[in-house]
């Protein structure tokens, strides 16, 4: 079994989407639902949900990131 994607309510899936998928360097897939960008063996796939749901409460999930390079941050 495996973790294709988490899915999250947002105002407006599709910048949302645009957003993570240009972070995360992703592709997007369109579906019924809402936008998909699509994961891999090793990252889960992140799923937005066009939605008027309001948040109740502080937001359960944070992504934490890290880089895959070291970057200009190394070497200060």
């Amino acid at each position: 079994m495996r973790l294709e994607a988490v899915t999250f309510d947002v105002a407006d899936a599709a910048p949302v989407a645009a957003f993570w998928a240009g972070l995360l360097n992703r592709e997007v897939l369109r579906e019924p639902e809402g936008v998909l960008g699509l994961g891999d063996m090793l990252q889960v796939g992140l799923r937005f949900v066009t939605s008027d749901t309001k948040q109740v409460g502080p937001r359960r999930l944070q992504l934490h990131l890290t880089s895959s390079s070291r970057g200009p941050a190394a070497n200060r």
